[in-house]
């Protein structure tokens, strides 16, 4: 055995490894995790009872007991005089690490250079690579930590499994080989990416960026007002892109999905008396399951503000292990008989995943099952109309003014009115409304009252709102006029032009 006298060195260890990911939603119940391979470069000479000293973020696993011993290869010369890092096949010597102590709470492991040797090993005659000739020294030599297993409770906490590995003189106090480093290393790109974890704790699933929003302008000059889009198109489809993320560790299996659309449904026809609630099969589900195509589902239930769909996996359906793209679609043609008019408004949705995780073992041992809310409330898109819409710039928020706002409808097709504002004093205050009232056709109509009664709900009365009328009907067809009087003087002003 030859040993030499441990010293400082100016380099210190390297590590390299594959950083595992494991499935946050599939490893509720996982009784352990198995971290990947570690293998460690050294910077510094070893001798006899050296301690190296390898820390956890969190507790070993129940029942894992550390290797016993750990081979730390030198490196060697081979005969084209190039040095070769040791293997176990082709070395210049090799250290045998012995397990002195292990604090699995703690989560750490001590081990001791129990021997030195820098004998050549080779497969070889001493070619190219194969080595010939030992460099007699332990910097540069490798030595793999193995596979240890952490508690699957403390890491999922943890969110991540990370470690330090720390070599000391025989003292256990006097540093060698840069100290206490962190299990960790950079990929040497520009910018440079540090791998600083073992274990990452992932959500598999997740609502990706990029939907494709629920669109549409409600064409009020149909000849059924209404009841088609713009273009003329009767059809409006959304599409949610879910990520299920593959290939990690204790993978949670989907077993069902439940879709829930919010919004206006008042438009909706009831095609069905006979049975409770709302029947009507306009929208729907179109799932793309793990890219093998599409499954249709209609609704499970329907009402005025919520449209939803619980689907899950039966016998003879389409597995549900992976669902890609969820797609909305409405088709107002099948809404009773096609005529009936649509309603504006913005919607949004929420998706929730039934799933089993991957049990004690990740891999469905004692399974058990469980939901997630992927997205609580999503935006889902809007509708608006092609209706006249009018600006009243400055408008008087005052009880010394009386104001004016008149609408005449010039067409055939009577028109919703609404009012959004924006005005008042100090901090800015803005509202909307439904006015209540619609605009006649070939009519005037005053809509003053309702006006003021928006705006006095939302608090702005005094200073002055910038007020947009919108009619729900063609805007060639609508006028406002809009102006106001000085309570004390009679004096008038108009507003629009």
């Amino acid at each position: 055995m030859l040993a030499v006298v441990s010293a400082s060195a100016s380099a210190v260890p390297t590590f390299s490894y594959t950083a595992g990911s494991v499935s946050q939603e599939g490893s509720a119940q996982l009784a352990s995790v198995t971290l990947p391979e570690v293998t460690v470069t050294s910077g510094a000479e070893y001798s006899d009872d050296d301690l190296i000293v390898i820390d956890y973020n969190v507790a070993l696993a129940s029942g894992y007991t550390p290797a016993s011993t750990l081979s730390m290869y030198a490196t060697c010369v081979d005969g084209a005089a190039a040095t070769i890092t040791g293997t176990a096949a082709e070395n210049g010597g090799e250290l045998t690490l012995g397990l002195l102590s292990t604090d699995a709470a703690a989560g750490s492991v001590t081990y001791r250079v129990t021997d030195v040797d820098y004998a050549v090993t080779s497969a070889g005659g001493g070619g190219a690579g194969d080595c010939g000739t030992s460099n007699n020294s332990s910097v540069g030599a490798v030595v793999s930590l193995g596979t240890p297993q952490v508690d699957g409770a403390a890491a999922r906490a943890a969110g991540s499994v990370t470690g330090t590995y720390h070599a000391t003189l025989p003292n256990g106090v006097t540093d060698i080989d840069g100290g206490s480093i962190a299990l960790a290393f950079g990929d040497g790109g520009d910018p440079e990416i540090f791998t600083t974890a073992m274990v990452n704790f992932t959500s598999q699933f997740a609502d990706a960026a990029g939907n494709t929003l629920l669109a549409g302008v409600v064409d009020v000059t149909a000849a059924n007002p209404r009841s088609t889009f713009v273009g003329p198109t009767a059809v409006s489809t959304a599409n949610i892109t879910l990520t299920d993320t593959g290939g990690l560790t204790s993978p949670a299996v989907i077993t069902g999905i439940t879709f829930t659309l919010n919004g206006d449904f008042s438009f909706l026809v009831d095609e069905d008396d006979a049975t409770a609630g709302i029947q009507n099969d306009a929208f729907s589900l179109d799932l793309d399951i793990d890219g093998a195509g599409d499954a249709i589902y209609e609704a499970t239930s329907v009402t005025a503000s919520s449209i939803s769909w619980t689907v899950t996996e039966t016998a003879g359906a389409a597995a549900l292990d992976r669902i890609d793209d969820i797609a909305v679609d409405f088709d107002n043609a099948v809404n009773g008989d096609g005529t009936n008019a649509m309603t504006d408004g913005s919607y949004t949705y929420g998706v929730t995943i039934s799933y089993n995780d991957g049990g004690t073992d990740g891999a469905g041992l004692s399974l058990a099952a469980d939901s997630i809310e992927v997205t609580p409330s999503g935006d889902a898109g809007t509708w608006t109309l092609n209706g006249s819409t009018t600006t009243i710039s400055n408008y008087p928020l005052s009880d010394a003014v009386t104001q004016f706002v008149w609408v005449t409808n010039n067409g055939s097709q009577d028109g919703g009115i609404f009012a959004t504002a924006f005005g008042g004093t100090g901090a800015q205050t803005m509202a909307s409304c439904d006015l209540g009232v619609s605009s006649p056709a070939g009519e005037i109509v005053r809509i003053t009252d309702e006006l003021n009664a928006c705006l006095t709900a939302a608090g702005m009365t005094a200073g002055r709102g910038e007020i947009v009328i919108t009619v729900n009907a063609a805007a060639a067809n609508i006028g406002v006029y809009a102006g106001y009087k000085h309570n004390a003087d009679a004096d008038r002003l108009n507003l629009t032009q």
